[in-house]
């Protein structure tokens, strides 16, 4: 039995993604709030700073920061991004369209 808690309780530990992996991992439509874009996909290449990408918990373009992820919420099928101003004051929602498609 003690296997079986120790085993189950390290699946779910290792199968959970951070909101960071979520929202890099899928499209995203702009519902209210606080707006970057009207979609995002966070395709960017953070390495050169060019694009839309993610650092930790920050959102870029071109190298300059411009929001924050305060989280990601699973809502019946699908996720909703919560995100927020760099000082804050403003907080937004974006609905999950699909898997983030490769750039080429």
């Amino acid at each position: 039995m003690k296997i079986f808690l120790v085993l189950s309780t390290f699946l779910l530990l290792v199968s959970c993604k951070s909101d960071t992996e979520i929202a890099a991992s899928h499209q995203w439509k702009y519902m209210e709030g606080f707006r970057i874009r009207d979609w995002m996909v966070f395709n960017g290449d953070k390495d050169r700073g060019e694009g839309l990408y993610l650092l930790h918990d920050t959102i870029y373009i071109e190298k300059a920061p411009i929001g924050l992820i305060i989280g990601c919420n699973y809502n019946v099928d699908h996720y909703v991004l919560k995100i927020g101003s760099l000082d804050g004051k403003q907080k937004g929602m974006y609905t999950e369209k699909g898997d983030a498609k490769p750039t080429e």
